[in-house]
């Protein structure tokens, strides 16, 4: 009977934000038990993938369990480490400098701790994406083997019999091991009866020979049961002809190789969330097809870049990555290292995708890469006048204001405020989300862009007095999506002005004042009409904060507090406080005309491994105004947004 390897790789990946306790639980549950099954077991061989942050987190806080798995790697060579970008970016949107610079931090850092005496010859692609360039790359920094899910080798031809091999594929003559992931084999890996997969493994075996058969699984997914399940299956593989291997074992042999070229961006990670609205018809027809016979999966790809386009929020943040990307070399020499160490944490492909985690829709792990990427652009601090640049490629020029407190990005549609990076707490207080469809979330986009000072005119019949919340749905016209004209820019002053037509003989001006700390945006109306006009005007600031806070209500001379964690509305407003304590800095909205502002938390709804949760993401402020516009006159209104340091009680 010929003898067959079994490559077992197990990954281990914490998010960008997670807790101490949450480190502690997955520690316990899943780590301790995979080195009580080394230690019992001296045959077993497992690939292993840990993560920058989790190897950083076990040289804190358990030195023992590095200690334990450097001897089970450097002396008894039963463990291959895997290395990564430190940060797990999208390497497929980063600079080549910054590939470079993050999986060498994370091969010294696997050499450092766990693999002090041999060299990392794996790699660990951590969103399952992929692009033919990746060969040459990897090669080049001496990297012999990667893995791959089986659908990428089934889409390009290959039969299900095919991957139980190692294939090898080539970029500019620089070659590189593939081995698939069974992906029949390693969901039911842990997850079923040992008798059940043991019999379907030996069923396998007969048609294999001298074959290799790859199994992944994501490690803190596992429990003390399931490795006494793998024990059991390990000592049943003993008995027969399966062996346990590690990849780079199964490379040394001499054996041929079948060659591969992958598609671009083929990854579990894409499934139909890739494709644009029209498309996904004929996705979702062709898939369900194929539902029942075991081949769905061949469709589950698509470009990733796309998913930047569909899922606007990671589009943004990809955005700052590349513009900050594009200065980076104004650093001075001797400061390089820390701002490359910074920017390399804003660079985590965490928030610009979504898996079976929350990933994009984590408010939260957004904010922390903006945090970096802010804290960097505080490093590399630039003087003159705001430059007007194309920053999301929408062939628009957007105003990039630098201040001394804070950073403003300006866009052409709607006139409205896309981000406002507070520089002394390095956050972004538009870090907002948009509503996407909950059924199936394949990036169907159902409202505006979650931005600042989004204009809106509510019916002429409108109460406002009997609304307890404003959705858009409600809106007569929506403004969000009208190209305002950029009339004139004083950059001494740092005013920038911008015009619209509105019907009925309307000309609406949308000013923006930029200060140390406050936005200021005057809206004057001018009616060149011979007719009296009534209106109902309003704006929609989206504001970012950690989680549901407090504000405070002025009105009439006085101050009430309220809390945020459900729709309000407040009537004749002149000024509204609204508390960062994490930040510890207090926001002020203030209005030189007393309105009606309608706030709302503003949660979204996913999936997290199967389970449909709701996420906050940031609070919507709508303010209305009545106009009442005679013949030929104005009406005018501000509104402005400060933001200032404030010791928090408590």
């Amino acid at each position: 009977m010929s003898r067959v390897g079994f490559v077992l790789g197990l990954s281990f990946s914490l998010s960008p934000c997670f807790s101490e306790d949450e480190a502690e639980r997955l520690y316990r549950r899943s780590i301790v038990p995979l080195i009580e099954l080394l230690a019992r077991y001296r045959d077993l061989k497992l690939t292993l993938y840990f993560s920058g942050n989790l190897l950083d987190w076990l040289k804190k806080e358990h030195k023992e369990s590095l200690f334990q798995l450097k001897l089970f790697s450097s002396k008894q060579r039963r463990i291959e480490f895997l290395s990564c970008g430190y940060y797990e970016p999208p390497l497929q949107l980063i600079s080549p400098r910054s590939r470079t610079y993050q999986i060498e931090q994370h091969y010294m850092t696997v050499r450092d701790t766990v693999g002090k005496g041999t060299r990392t010859k794996g790699f660990w692609l951590n969103d399952g994406n992929w692009e033919s360039s990746f060969p040459s790359l990897l090669n080049s920094m001496g990297f012999q083997y990667t893995f791959i899910d089986d659908a990428a080798f089934l889409s390009c031809g290959f039969s299900a019999k095919d991957l139980f091999n190692v294939f090898i594929t080539e970029d500019q003559g620089r070659t590189l091991f593939l081995f698939p992931i069974i992906r029949s084999l390693s969901e039911p890996f842990c997850e079923v009866p040992l008798d059940d997969y043991f019999d379907n493994l030996k069923q396998l075996q007969s048609t294999l020979h001298e074959d290799t058969v790859t199994v992944f699984k994501n490690g803190f997914s596992l429990t003390p049961q399931s490795y006494e399940w793998i024990g059991s299956f390990f000592e049943n593989c003993r008995e027969s002809s399966f062996t346990f291997l590690c990849p780079g074992q199964v490379i040394s042999s001499a054996k041929e190789y079948k060659r591969v070229f992958i598609p671009s961006s083929v990854g579990i990670s894409c499934f139909g969330k890739m494709f644009f609205n029209e498309k996904f018809c004929c996705y979702d027809l062709i898939s369900r097809r194929f539902e029942s016979t075991g081949y769905e999966f061949l469709f589950e790809k698509g470009h990733f870049r796309n998913f930047l386009v569909k899922y606007q929020e990671a589009g943004h943040l990809y955005n700052r990555i590349r513009f900050i990307e594009s200065f980076l070399n104004t650093c001075p020499k001797a400061d390089r290292k820390r701002v490359i160490d910074v920017f390399a944490e804003g660079q985590a492909a965490y928030p610009l995708r979504k898996a079976d985690d929350a990933g994009v829709f984590d408010a939260a792990a957004r904010q922390k890469s903006y945090t970096a990427l802010i804290a960097v652009e505080k490093m590399l601090r630039r003087s003159g006048p705001a430059p007007e640049i194309d920053f999301d490629d929408d062939g628009l020029q957007e105003i990039l204001y630098f201040g001394q407190t804070l950073t403003a990005l300006i866009h052409r549609k709607g006139a409205s405020l896309r981000e406002l990076d507070y520089l002394p707490s390095a956050f972004n207080y538009i870090n907002t989300f948009c509503d996407y469809d909950p059924k199936g979330d394949f990036g169907v986009f159902l409202r505006r862009r979650a931005a600042c000072f989004q204009d809106f005119f509510l019916p002429e019949d409108a109460q406002t007095g009997s609304v307890e919340r404003l959705h858009p749905g409600l809106f007569r016209y929506d403004l969000s999506d009208f190209i305002y004209e950029l009339e004139s820019r004083n950059e001494q002053k740092r005013i920038y002005r911008f015009t619209l037509s509105l019907p009925d003989n309307v000309e609406m001006r949308k000013e923006y004042i930029l200060k140390r700390n406050d936005v200021f945006v005057e809206y004057q109306f001018y009616s060149t009409g011979n007719q009296n006009l009534s209106r109902y005007f309003g704006t929609e600031l989206n504001i970012s904060f950690p989680d549901c806070r407090t504000c405070t209500v002025k009105k009439a001379g006085y101050e009430t507090e309220y809390t945020l964690d459900k729709p309000r509305k407040f009537r004749q407003v002149s000024e509204l406080k609204l508390t960062d304590p994490v930040n510890e800095t207090v926001l002020t909205l203030g209005f030189t005309r007393s309105g009606d502002v309608f706030f709302e938390p503003v949660y979204a709804e996913t999936e997290v491994n199967g389970e449909p949760v709701s996420l906050y993401q940031h609070v919507s402020a709508k303010i209305i105004w009545k106009i009442d516009l005679r013949a030929e006159s104005s009406w005018v209104t501000g509104v402005t947004f400060n933001i200032v340091r404030a010791q928090m009680r408590g």
